[in-house]
């Protein structure tokens, strides 16, 4: 399995990578996780190449100009069958 987690907190992207392993870890399953702080090229790269289905993590707030909605977007131009997760800190976002 491969996880591309999107996020620029370190805190979260730690917790993300914890959750990951100890659930993981019991089913006794290989699996690789990358982390990428901004969608940048090489993230735009691995998007492009949907020779493997890819669990996406994505932050929805990236303090950035490009949102994590939009990497879904994009990811969804290229990838159709890769799973996408959005996570908030924000508990109101989406009220």
């Amino acid at each position: 399995m491969k996880f591309i987690l999107v996020e620029e907190d370190e805190i979260l992207i730690e917790k993300e990578k914890n959750i990951i392993s100890k659930v993981l870890f019991k089913y006794d399953i290989d699996y690789s996780i990358e982390v990428y702080k901004s969608c940048n090229s090489k993230l735009k790269k691995e998007i492009e190449d949907n020779t493997v289905i890819k669990t996406y993590i994505l932050s929805v707030d990236m303090n950035q100009s490009i949102s994590g909605v939009d990497v879904g977007e994009y990811i969804r131009k290229y990838d159709y069958f890769s799973n996408i997760i959005f996570l908030t800190n924000h508990g109101n976002m989406f009220e």
